[in-house]
């Protein structure tokens, strides 16, 4: 299990240390941890969702499922903070950067685009290029039924950094029904103007994600005591110098 690592809370150079156990561990967890109960990360399954947009230029009804999202083990840590003064609590944040993210499933749409009605299903591929993000951890200490100690996430969200998506290109099916032509714009059309239609979706679905990243990485924070995953300080793990 590649967790053998660990960042000392009391260490000067903390944040280096979180910035290059992130980057490590990451890779090592792709195909998931079983012994933890943590699924794959790489790909990562996520909870399906249903959402109601609206828009000028798109609105409707929303439904995804079956998603699956590749290549987040790919990742590069650009930098790391944390704040541990209040061993009750617990901040983490870093920046992450990603060449390319995919993402496929499968949809359903009932509404408009550019004005074009909508009544449909399909699948859809959607990847992401020079992607950064901002992840911000936050958690409360709790005792287990063992006595232990553990650090009960409470969110694990993501935002967009300044420098956000670089490109986004996105491609589904049956669209627009028994219309290739209408298909095809409507395809151009969300691509062309992905970027203010991602502006006001993000905060739409920004809560679902969260709450389906929290409880997927409490499954490592609810199984390993917190002073294991951040000892106070060396000389409180055995066998260390």
């Amino acid at each position: 299990m590649p967790l053998m690592e660990v960042c000392y809370r009391d260490d000067p150079n903390l944040n280096k240390c979180i910035k290059d156990i992130i980057q490590h561990l990451v890779p090592n967890v792709k195909s998931g941890i079983p012994e933890l109960g943590l699924p794959s990360l790489d790909p990562m399954e996520m909870d399906d969702m249903e959402f109601t947009y609206k828009s000028s230029m798109v609105s409707g009804d929303t439904k995804v499922k079956d998603v699956k999202i590749y290549k987040l083990s790919n990742i590069k840590v650009v930098d790391a903070r944390a704040k541990v003064n209040d061993p009750t609590k617990l901040i983490l944040e870093f920046e992450a950067h990603y060449d390319r993210l995919e993402s496929i499933g499968k949809y359903e749409l009932v509404g408009n685009i550019a004005r074009i009605p909508i009544n449909t299903q399909g699948l859809f591929n959607l990847t992401l290029y020079d992607v950064t993000f901002m992840y911000t951890v936050k958690g409360d200490l709790i005792t287990g039924r063992d006595g232990e100690e553990y650090m009960e996430l409470k969110h694990f969200q993501y935002l967009h950094s300044n420098k956000g998506i670089g490109n986004l290109k996105l491609h589904a099916t049956n669209l627009v029904e028994k219309n290739a032509f209408l298909n095809m714009f409507a395809i151009r059309f969300l691509n062309q103007f992905w970027k203010p239609i991602s502006r006001e979706l993000i905060p739409i679905i920004d809560p679902m994600i969260d709450r389906f990243t929290t409880r997927f990485f409490n499954n490592i924070f609810l199984r390993i005591p917190y002073n294991m995953l951040f000892p106070q300080s060396r000389d409180w793990m055995p066998g260390y110098d």
